[in-house]
């Protein structure tokens, strides 16, 4: 699946040195807790997707009651896991080595991160 890229906002922040919070112009919301991970609060999440599939190693889904729980590993060491309660609301994002985007209609998308040579 290839998303144009005109039609997505890099929801994926710059964290400069020594800062905690940044509001991107998606509206979303990025926090650095004190161990240094980016916490994000994303408004307005429709649907979360993959950009390219040829990049996924595996995709596991794990179903309990009123939940359903997507891991995905992706080349390169990147993960995504995600998941969503009976009533289709995201409740848990978790994003490792990956970038996201986000179409205006709400649609997250992921792809691992490029590698940077």
């Amino acid at each position: 699946m290839s998303i144009p890229p005109r039609r997505c906002t890099d929801v994926t922040p710059t964290m400069l040195p020594g800062a905690s919070v940044v509001h991107a112009p998606s509206g979303a919301l990025f926090t650095r807790n004190a161990q240094g991970d980016v916490l994000a609060n994303l408004p307005q999440i429709k649907s979360v997707g993959i950009t390219d599939l040829t990049q996924v190693l595996g995709h596991q889904i794990v179903r309990a009651v009123g939940l359903v729980s997507h891991h995905v590993r992706f080349a390169g060491g990147g993960e995504l896991r995600y998941a969503y309660n009976a009533r289709g609301e995201l409740i848990e994002l978790y994003g490792f080595k990956v970038e996201a985007k986000m179409s205006p209609d709400g649609q997250l998308f992921f792809e691992p991160l490029r590698d940077p040579r």
